[in-house]
């Protein structure tokens, strides 16, 4: 249904019902893009393809994202780094310009935004204290001899963890009917 110019690769060309002027340079898949992107004009069109590239994902991961931004367009569960809605179709297949797309690259938050634990949250995060401190519990003053450290908090050479108690390490699963 669509065929590329001769002589002019990623142009398409409809007869009697292109959408676009003849000058409008059109990518449809992602070798087409040059060496560097930020050369091409704004109003050069973009298909999906080519949005995944720029973006470095596969083109699924584009439709995924577009198909939630859809959902949600419109309603109190829109999110600020949805995509945009497409420019166009073409048939059945979203276009955008590549100026949508630089827009809504320059509008996304950015790393961490919303997303996981908290800063400070979650296993693995300690509290420093300054020693010595009292134990609320039995008063007893702790100091940095009685954790083991030297002066800058670190482990003392001849400080080694707690051993288990000797005996059996693990307890025996039973082993009813099996040899």
């Amino acid at each position: 249904m669509t065929a590329a110019r001769a002589g002019v690769p990623g142009r398409v060309d409809l007869p009697g019902i292109s959408p676009y002027p003849n000058d409008m340079e059109i990518l449809t898949n992602a070798s087409q893009l040059p060496a560097d992107p930020r050369s091409l004009p704004d109003d050069t069109v973009i298909s999906i393809g080519v949005w995944a590239a720029l973006q470095g994902v596969r083109p699924s991961t584009v439709h995924r994202n577009r198909v939630l931004a859809e959902a949600r367009r419109g309603t109190d569960k829109a999110k600020p780094g949805d995509m945009p809605a497409e420019d166009g179709k073409l048939g059945l297949s979203p276009y955008w310009q590549l100026g949508t797309y630089r827009k809504w690259e320059a509008a996304r938050p950015g790393k961490g935004a919303g997303a996981g634990r908290p800063a400070g949250t979650g296993r693995g995060r300690s509290v420093k204290v300054k020693l010595p401190i009292t134990c609320p519990h039995c008063q007893h003053e702790v100091t940095r001899e009685d954790l083991g450290l030297d002066e800058s908090g670190k482990p003392l050479p001849e400080a080694k963890p707690a051993s288990r108690p000797a005996g059996r390490k693990r307890p025996v699963a039973a082993t009813a009917g099996r040899p």
